[in-house]
């Protein structure tokens, strides 16, 4: 390879002059170990090459990788090791309050990331998504409730690691929520339930279709290994092509197995003592009962008492109570199936229809005056609602407490 003369003393030059520029020890001592080495390769004929010119490319190369490790790499962030997700077996103690766990916890992860670059990097972003496998979706479902915590306590946000240094991430309370399982908790079958005049019937269903639900989550948990796998997914500083750093995201799948044997043993043994579990069909009856007094009792005297007091125009004064009662709760869903409770359960639902209607009205009003009368006629049919709707609670609440009372009394001479 013949090369100008010129290029050669410019290119030489130029390295030279490049290499009297950097002050750092080992920094300076490499440039000028690639410039020594580019000049020997840019001055030799390339027919004459000798072993020296072969080392001379490869001392080259080695030093244009040591000045990438040393100056150029930046921050390099990875996770040391992959985590091992693990599901807890439920101890003895998580059985014996009478009532049904119905959370499969994960066990506390640790997280540990290594910064084997030349810069600090900054991790950030630290998501957790779990997926479930299809068939576990019929019994599970992901619990909400999760804590992600880094080890610097100055920031929850982000976590800086310094060169050559370790980060840590916390991720705990990690659930897996057994489905409608618990008794006399969330149901979602109330459809399937007929309407009775025996209220205990109606209780015993459906509190038979939760046992039913439990027997199939241990026959689940017992056959399967696999519930799916779980994603955590980062940001974390990293280089592009050698020119620039950026925030890259990084994903990693983990599988989530487990072969269960002392849960399912103790499932199996609130499942035996289904009938002693809580709560007991009084129980629900009570629950009703104090349904009834603490939020719909409230509701109507709270609203009837301030319309009754208003002067000029007023929104409703408490709509707190009336988000209790629509948000399908285990008591009121009873009462809808008792036909005893029937016209009960109907004005009630007339009545909040019609809270809601005085709202908007009055919100009417304010902009235009002209529907005064409506508003004022509309209050008055909502205080006569109210008395009405209160009358019927209370023939309720006497109804039950003589079914409580009636059962009571059944259960001490049997």
């Amino acid at each position: 390879m013949v090369l100008n003369d010129t290029l050669i003393q410019n290119g030489t030059i130029l390295i030279q002059n490049r290499t009297a520029l950097l002050t750092n020890g080992s920094f300076n001592l490499t440039v000028n170990v690639i410039a020594e080495n580019l000049t020997r390769i840019l001055t030799t004929d390339s027919s004459t090459w000798s072993f020296t010119q072969y080392v001379s490319i490869f001392s080259l190369i080695i030093a244009i990788y040591s000045i990438y490790l040393s100056q150029l790499q930046g921050a390099k962030i990875k996770l040391v090791e992959k985590p091992n997700i693990e599901l807890v077996e439920l101890q003895k103690k998580d059985f014996n309050n009478g009532y049904i766990p119905s959370g499969l916890p994960i066990k506390k992860m640790n997280l540990f990331f290594l910064n084997s670059g030349n810069r600090a990097g900054i991790l950030k972003d630290v998501h957790v998504n779990i997926l479930l496998e299809e068939n576990a979706k019929s019994y599970l479902k992901v619990s909400e409730s999760v804590n992600i915590k880094y080890s610097n306590k100055e920031n929850d946000d982000f976590l800086i690691i310094l060169d050559k240094s370790v980060g840590h991430v916390f991720i705990d309370y990690l659930n897996l929520q057994a489905i409608n399982i618990n008794k006399g908790a969330t149901f979602t079958k109330f459809n399937s339930i007929k309407e009775s005049t025996n209220l205990i019937e109606i209780i015993n269903k459906i509190l038979n279709i939760q046992k039913t639900n439990l027997k199939y989550f241990i026959d689940f948990i017992q056959e399967n290994r696999a519930f799916g796998k779980l994603e955590i997914s980062y940001k974390c500083t990293g280089r592009k092509y050698l020119l620039r750093e950026e925030i890259k995201k990084e994903k990693l799948d983990l599988k989530i197995e487990k072969q269960f044997i002392q849960t399912v043993e103790g499932y199996q043994q609130l499942l035996s003592n289904w009938n002693d579990l809580s709560p007991t069909n009084e129980t629900v009856i009570s629950n009703i009962i104090r349904f009834l007094e603490n939020s719909c009792k409230p509701m109507i005297n709270i609203n009837e008492s301030n319309l009754m007091l208003m002067e000029g125009y007023g929104a409703l004064p408490n709509d707190n109570y009336i988000n209790i009662i629509e948000s399908n709760s285990f008591e009121y869903n009873i009462l809808k199936k008792w036909r005893m409770s029937k016209i009960f359960s109907r004005k009630l639902f007339d009545l909040i229809e019609k809270m809601k209607e005085y709202t908007k009205i009055y919100n009417k009003v304010l902009t235009n005056p002209t529907l005064h009368e409506e508003w004022n006629q509309c209050r008055m049919d909502l205080i006569s609602q109210c008395v009405d709707v209160l009358i019927q609670t209370n023939v309720v609440i006497h109804s039950l407490k003589n079914i409580n009372e009636q059962n009571d009394f059944i259960f001490r001479w049997t």
